[in-house]
């Protein structure tokens, strides 16, 4: 698949994961706290399968999407996410 899938597959995880954040934060207002968290819960995984796109990688599973993010954007990245940032993303599940 070429670059301009994985941008497209990017852009649209990114609009769903802004859309999920949303609807969070309305259940958040409403007190309705077990739904807000799993909407949260899905807003960070398509945000990190978003990222993996931008890298040509694809995954299914939220596991598969967790140890690819470690590898790619905290093991083998520039700095922008560490090891913190990897331990607070696999707690949120």
């Amino acid at each position: 698949m070429d670059k301009e899938y994985y941008a497209l597959l990017a852009r649209v995880r990114m609009e769903r994961a802004k859309e999920l954040l949303d609807e969070a934060k309305s259940l958040l207002e409403q007190e309705a706290y077990k739904s807000a968290n799993n909407r949260t819960f899905y807003a960070i995984e398509k945000s990190i399968k978003a990222l993996l796109a931008l890298k040509g990688t694809d995954v299914i599973t939220h596991n598969g999407a967790l140890k690819q993010f470690n590898f790619l954007f905290v093991f083998q990245g520039d700095g922008i996410f560490g090891a913190e940032d990897y331990q607070k993303i696999a707690r949120a599940n």
